[in-house]
């Protein structure tokens, strides 16, 4: 057992405490207790890390991102697109067939490491390399696990490449989810989907029959998504999930921008997740959701980045600014935005990995930050959130710890030679853009 002490710690439990000067417990990679230090007893030869008083917070939760983004990095397209299909087609669907299996590895190794170093411990992936699909989430899973993040994969099953690519997809959400069982506890694994617009009535009706692993799609990210659907299908792209039998307590939905109020209605009554990405929305220029109207049908909201970066609590703030501009009004969209990040995202990851995360509580997993953050004013149980979005979120990270495993400390990763990964993604990215 290991207790870290004299933290302010943030509990962002059902209590919803900040402990002044405060202890968490560690035991096998659980927390077994969060209490003030005064209060902890316990033999003296019990290991005792000091905090020196700093802020100490849940591991980030980030619900839908693009590892293989990372070497996209300062990728440079003389097209212009004017639409948000162009974009895929001029960006990125050609990048994505141009990735190798070590492109795969080393682009999810670095944002990992980038992920880790913003406070990030659990990231939720939705994968595409079509050139090179049989063992692609095994790279993904390989570079995860190296890095010592929680990690959920799936690949993006789609028609683009035609119908053998699309089953050899489907078959490797099925591969995945064998490979991660006898890996690590860290690791998960959903069915992988493109979207609506993309997939052929023939390959959901194998992804239906395929063993149930929960779905993860965007969804109506954009119009052509609503529009493609219903002229070539006949109905709407929640109804067509829905009648399948995809959506369920397990499905991840995500972008959601152009959902009618009756789709709504579906997604809440499945208990399906729809994640929110506000940056990409914005960077796509594909809409703005009505996250208000949404959290009233009692959708279950989360956020994510779709690949823009590995902090949520970049995108939570972006996400109240937005809301607060499309409406008008700045009083909008606080407590939404609030309970997506605090409860949300550790609802998705719980019902992921099968363990209590994001809060700081006795039996749930030991995955916590710990910031270099000196508060000019207060922090209470009230205001926490603002001190997260307007100074905590972007203080110098002191310490990570995931699954009870110290992975950075004084800033430091402690397991790896970041500047050698970073020197071989540099090397793997200049061979990609070659042939991108």
């Amino acid at each position: 057992m290991i207790h870290y002490t004299n933290g302010v710690i943030i509990t962002n439990d059902a209590d919803n405490r900040v402990i002044s000067n405060g202890t968490i417990s560690v035991d096998d990679g659980r927390i077994s207790a969060v209490e003030e230090s005064s209060k902890i007893a316990g033999p003296t030869d019990v290991h005792r890390v000091d905090l020196g008083g700093r802020i100490v917070m849940p591991g980030q939760i980030l619900g839908h991102t693009h590892l293989y983004s990372y070497l996209a990095r300062g990728l440079a397209s003389n097209a212009s697109p004017h639409t948000f299909v162009e974009q895929l087609e001029t960006m990125w669907w050609r990048l994505d067939q141009a990735l190798s299996l070590d492109d795969v590895y080393w682009s999810a190794k670095g944002a990992c490491i980038d992920a880790l170093k913003s406070g990030t411990t659990t990231v939720i992936d939705h994968h595409a390399s079509p050139s090179c699909i049989e063992g692609s989430l095994e790279a993904c899973a390989r570079a995860i696990s190296e890095v010592g993040v929680r990690g959920a994969l799936a690949y993006e099953v789609t028609d683009r490449h035609g119908p053998e690519d699309a089953r050899a997809g489907i078959e490797e959400n099925i591969r995945a989810a064998e490979y991660v069982k006898g890996v690590s506890s860290l690791l998960a694994a959903r069915m992988g989907l493109h979207a609506s617009f993309t997939l052929s009535d023939e390959t959901l009706d194998l992804v239906a029959d395929a063993p149930r692993l929960g779905i993860h799609v965007h969804v109506a990210e954009d119009r052509a998504d609503v529009t493609v659907t219903r002229k070539r299908y006949g109905m709407g792209i929640i109804e067509r999930f829905s009648k399948r039998g995809l959506l369920d307590t397990n499905a991840i939905i995500v972008h959601g921008v152009h959902l009618e109020d009756s789709e709504l209605g579906i997604i809440a009554d499945s208990g399906a997740f729809l994640v929110h990405n506000p940056r990409s929305n914005m960077n796509n220029g594909v809409g703005v959701a009505d996250l208000v109207r949404y959290r009233n049908t009692g959708i279950h909201l989360a956020i994510g980045s779709d690949g823009m970066g590995p902090d949520p609590s970049d995108e939570a703030l972006t996400a109240i600014l937005l809301q607060r501009h499309r409406a008008g009004d700045p009083s909008t969209a606080w407590p939404v935005i609030q309970d997506m990040y605090c409860r949300g995202n550790p609802r998705l990851a719980e019902q992921t990995f099968g363990v209590p995360i994001g809060r700081l509580s006795d039996g749930a997993a030991a995955d916590f930050v710990v910031r270099d953050y000196y508060p000019p004013t207060p922090v209470t149980p009230g205001n926490w959130w603002a001190h997260l979005l307007f100074g905590l979120n972007h203080s110098p990270i002191h310490m990570v710890v995931v699954d009870g495993d110290e992975l950075i400390r004084d800033g430091r990763i402690l397991h790896l030679d970041e500047a050698r990964i970073c020197h071989e993604c540099r090397n793997r990215a200049k061979s990609l853009w070659d042939r991108w």
